[in-house]
């Protein structure tokens, strides 16, 4: 509730991205004065969501700190779902245990070994890891010490260290397709496709999701665009069944779905880095790697804890071929008619 009123205080992008621009500031400090050549990431599930998302936006900045030859020590604390009264809430210890391992392979996949550690912590071990040390560079301290998110503006830090970068220096921290190799799927459509990043509505409130309407309209226009390609459904096993029978309820009967393919999301991932073009709309964190490279997207959704870097792009390495439009946040009960709008007028 705190943080709901805080962003609706004035100029709270502004300050936003001036606590990134300064971050970003005294993380190149530190590296060009080489008095440190460690980092320590702390991701405390107290603090953040439980998501990939968060996750990745964070590893984004270890990339950076790798391409400048720093060692990043990445730290996962506090990850059992937790009652602050009760403690370890029952029958969610094998779920919390599936989704760690999850981001810890994942972390691992996006992260050079040799450059890198990963290790999860209690909060007793984490006490002791936000004590000073002259040896090591804590990363937003301020915030870890508090238990205070600071996932978001991860992309926002992101965002400012790489702007002054060249084109060259930007694309060795930034995800390329030949990074996704060992996780492609062995059986992958001979054909060009490109990648439909549909979520699947997790509850009743849940409005991340594609309309019967609007997965007409899309896979119009898709294929007005992309007409030489197949599309491929990017989804959770769920969500593959569910726009397969939307799907067939329209007539539509030339789709791929991620699921005959991949089980998982590095393999989905990987299927997304291999397509033509990504179109992304409401959907899940399947957008955080593509958007983080130059692969050629479309993404229509609305702005969390990111902040536009100019009027046109959310990225400051964006491409001419990379388009995010900000159609705000839905709720129940709102009107979706105009989600669409950037969207050729004819589909």
């Amino acid at each position: 509730m705190v943080r709901l009123i805080y962003r609706k205080l004035p100029f709270y992008d502004y300050r936003r991205m001036q606590y990134a621009a300064n971050e970003a500031r005294q993380i190149r400090s530190a590296i060009s004065s080489r008095n440190v050549d460690r980092f320590s990431i702390v991701l405390d599930y107290r603090a953040i969501g439980w998501n990939y998302g968060d996750c990745i936006y964070v590893l984004g900045v270890a990339r950076y700190l790798m391409a400048h030859q720093c060692y990043v020590n990445i730290y996962f604390a506090n990850t059992e779902f937790v009652d602050e009264n009760m403690g370890p809430i029952p029958d969610t210890q094998s779920m919390s245990s599936s989704f760690v391992d999850e981001v810890i392979r994942i972390s691992r996949a996006l992260l050079d070994p040799c450059q890198s550690s990963i290790t999860t912590i209690s909060q007793e071990q984490l006490s002791a890891l936000t004590a000073k040390r002259d040896d090591e560079y804590l990363l937003f301290s301020d915030y870890v010490r508090t238990s205070r998110f600071f996932a978001g503006d991860c992309f926002n830090v992101f965002n400012h260290l790489l702007a002054p970068l060249s084109e060259g220096a930007q694309d060795e921290i930034l995800y390329s397709v030949d990074e996704f190799n060992d996780f492609l799927p062995r059986s992958i459509p001979r054909d060009s496709y490109i990648s439909w990043a549909c979520r699947y509505p997790l509850n009743s409130v849940d409005m991340r999701h594609v309309t019967r309407g609007a997965f007409s309209k899309i896979y119009s226009y898709l294929k007005l665009r992309y007409p030489y390609h197949k599309i491929m459904i990017i989804s959770d096993h769920r969500g593959c069944k569910h726009y397969l029978s939307i799907s067939e309820s329209l007539g539509i009967d030339d789709l791929l779905f991620s699921k005959d393919y991949s089980p998982d999301f590095l393999g989905d991932t990987a299927l997304v880095m291999n397509s033509a073009f990504l179109f992304w709309y409401r959907a899940g964190s399947i957008d955080v790697i593509p958007r983080y490279s130059r692969l050629p997207y479309e993404m229509l959704g609305h702005l969390g804890h990111e902040v536009m870097w100019d009027k046109e792009r959310i990225c400051s390495w964006q491409g001419h071929d990379q388009a995010f439009f900000n159609i705000g946040i839905l709720r129940p009960g709102d009107d979706r008619s105009t989600d669409l709008q950037s969207l050729n007028p004819s589909c």
